[in-house]
């Protein structure tokens, strides 16, 4: 089984029928499921990480990889670069 990490996908592409059938008894719309490891970041180990997104950035990398390699979602790497600002037009 495919362990999919920090992306959107399709319930139907990725779960048992019968669990999403069980899940919509109780809600239907969109529903984040939280990974089963717990990631606590310090202070110092967030600044290390979004000074590397920003490098990354800096260096042509596109969000979408920089997401991919610190395993964040890309909206996230996306606030992080804009917070600092290097968020370049076009990109």
């Amino acid at each position: 089984m495919k362990l999919y990490q920090n992306e959107y996908k399709n319930a139907r592409d990725v779960l048992p029928e019968e669990l999403i059938m069980k899940l919509s008894q109780f809600y239907t719309g969109l529903v984040w499921i939280p990974g089963l490891v717990k990631r606590k970041i310090k202070t110092r180990d967030t600044k290390e990480r979004n000074q590397k997104i920003i490098k990354l950035y800096s260096q042509g990398k596109t969000m979408e990889k920089i997401a991919e390699e610190i395993y964040l979602c890309k909206e996230r790497v996306r606030q992080i670069i804009k917070r600092k600002g290097g968020l370049k037009h076009g990109r």
